[in-house]
């Protein structure tokens, strides 16, 4: 597994999907991360694609994935479950200024692309 950071070099295909976050752990450590190969886990383990910190996030939290031109998050039956815009949920499809809380963590998404296409346009 591989960590995708705020740096875009190489910079993304054309018509690859692509899905950036805002990332905020503790209330404080803030940092940005272009996706662009899915599925993606998200978790405090070492081997998971995002590392988060926060010892309130399972070691497997939760998933995003690229379907039928959505982005979807599915939790991956954490302990202390994840939220979209303040409601529990077991799957969500993602749009651009949704917020995703998993533990104290704070998750926005900032831009999503689709293809050619990008949704915060």
């Amino acid at each position: 597994m591989k960590l995708r950071q705020w740096a875009t070099w190489p910079p993304a295909r054309p018509n690859r999907p692509t899905l950036e976050l805002c990332i905020t752990e503790m209330a404080s450590n803030e940092r940005h991360v272009v996706l662009d190969s899915f599925p993606v886990v998200i978790g405090r383990s070492p081997e998971a694609d995002v590392y988060l910190s926060d010892p309130w996030i399972s070691r497997v939290h939760f998933g995003l994935n690229f379907v039928d031109g959505h982005f979807v998050l599915r939790d991956l039956e954490s302990q202390n479950g994840t939220w979209v815009n303040r409601a529990r949920v077991t799957e969500a499809v993602l749009d651009v200024d949704d917020q995703i809380n998993a533990g104290v963590t704070k998750i926005v998404v900032l831009d999503v692309e689709v293809g050619e296409r990008r949704q915060s346009e």
